[in-house]
């Protein structure tokens, strides 16, 4: 039997021995301390910030890469639609969505890793203080 989560509530299963030999089994919630259930939030509170901080950041590096590669696929497929006669309507914004696109992503691109960390760095601990008075909202409620 695995040991209980920190901060658990552990159930206590006990029983005496009936007359028939059953066990009455009964069931007992012994309370937690709550100073380990915030530790154990905030610990994860913090967790979770980190994987936000990361996946932004990763994010700023190759989003650039990206909505440039989206924007020369989104040229070519206005160009393509253009060919057709019906087509024309839909290829020419498609064609202008492109360029924006590629726009986007050189001036995305120009800030660089310092851009990403800081930016990374920000929403962490943005989503971190959220998430705590997130908690913190729903232990006084």
């Amino acid at each position: 039997m695995c040991p209980p989560a920190p901060g658990a509530a552990v159930l206590d299963r006990s029983g005496s021995e009936r007359e028939d030999g059953d066990r009455a089994h009964v069931t007992e919630l012994r309370p937690v301390h709550p100073g380990s259930v915030v530790r154990q939030a905030r610990r994860n509170a913090a967790v979770a910030a980190v994987a936000v901080a990361v996946m932004v950041a990763v994010i700023a590096l190759v989003g650039s890469t990206i909505l440039i590669t989206l924007g020369v696929l989104t040229i070519i497929l206005g160009i393509v639609l253009c060919l057709t006669g019906v087509g024309i309507v839909l290829g020419i914004p498609l064609i202008l969505v492109g360029w924006l696109a590629i726009v986007g992503g050189v001036i995305g691109g120009s800030g660089g890793v310092l851009l990403a960390l800081v930016l990374g760095a920000g929403s962490g601990f943005v989503f971190y203080r959220l998430r705590l008075r997130s908690l913190s909202r729903r232990s006084n409620a």
